[in-house]
């Protein structure tokens, strides 16, 4: 009697501690998981840098290289295309896993209507100086770091536009916040807060802590929609793909909302998925934006 007495004591005790390593197990792999893929989402991977220039397109160009912003000693390289006949500039500023290349079918025929341009790689793209992607947060300070190369070309910041897709496009609008360097922007696809960038990653909270911890990448702080509340009379155009899964058309609603009184010009394109309103109708997309540039850049 004594006996079964002890092993039925012994039973619960080892059923709180089975459960306890289960818990600490299932709390180390979520946790080791999570770091995985803070460096997962962060990382871009080298990317083949294609043999295509603007020559290709019949365009005069020279490779630079410029310094971010940011001051953190990230070098930035692009393509610059004067043009002689033009006294305004537009920079493209492409989206991750891209790179300068990604949208050099747009350059002839920005260049044609009068735009000087600069095409150039993000941070971690490219042939840029290779560091974590920050979804904005130093983003923003490379799109700033272009526009101050346009002004050493001798364009004022009236003068200068920035287009920019997705993670481009929500980067330029976190710069305009930031800064006074440019005047105007397009904004094709961009994300309004950082929602959007885990949706479909079971793995929040701890993915984001993790992102934090690691690899320094605070997502509260992607904030574009903050960014555009109050612009010192700057304009902005959005661009969004009606059938956009991957930034949801309520992303296009927030920042609507949040920059109501800069917002010039909103296109919702039929058909279009995530960054497909260029690649659709190129010479409609190049006559809205242009269209827009005119009117806004001095």
């Amino acid at each position: 009697m004594t006996h079964f007495r002890l092993r039925s004591q012994r039973r619960p005790v080892l059923l709180i501690s089975t459960t306890i390593i289960l818990a600490l197990l299932l709390a180390a792999t979520y946790a080791g998981l999570s770091v995985y893929k803070a460096y997962d989402y962060t990382t871009t991977p080298r990317q083949t840098i294609s043999s295509a220039s603007p020559a290709d397109e019949g365009l005069h160009y020279e490779s630079v290289t410029f310094p971010s912003a940011a001051n953190d000693g990230v070098q930035l390289t692009g393509w610059w295309i004067p043009n002689p006949n033009g006294h305004r500039v537009l920079i493209l500023v492409h989206g991750r896993y891209q790179n300068k290349a990604a949208y050099l079918a747009l350059a002839k025929p920005l260049w044609d209507a009068g735009y000087s341009l600069l095409l150039f790689d993000l941070r971690g793209h490219g042939q840029s100086t290779y560091v974590p992607c920050t979804y904005g947060i130093k983003e923003q300070w490379d799109v700033i770091g272009a526009a101050r190369f346009a002004q050493q070309k001798g364009f004022a910041p009236a003068s200068i536009g920035v287009i920019g897709w997705s993670l481009g496009g929500a980067s330029t609008l976190m710069a305009m916040g930031s800064s006074n360097d440019f005047a105007a922007a397009v904004a094709d696809s961009a994300y309004a807060n950082s929602d959007p960038l885990l949706a479909r990653n079971p793995l929040q909270p701890g993915l984001r802590l993790a992102m934090r911890l690691v690899r320094g990448v605070d997502l509260s702080q992607v904030d574009p929609a903050d960014s555009i509340h109050d612009l010192d009379n700057r304009s902005i155009m959005l661009i969004h793909g009606a059938n956009d899964t991957v930034v949801p058309l309520s992303q296009e609603r927030l920042l609507e909302q949040a920059g109501s009184a800069s917002i010039k010009e909103t296109w919702l394109v039929p058909g279009a998925g995530h960054v497909q309103a260029a690649s659709l109708d190129r010479d409609e997309y190049v006559r809205r934006v242009t269209a827009f540039f005119d009117a806004v850049l001095e």
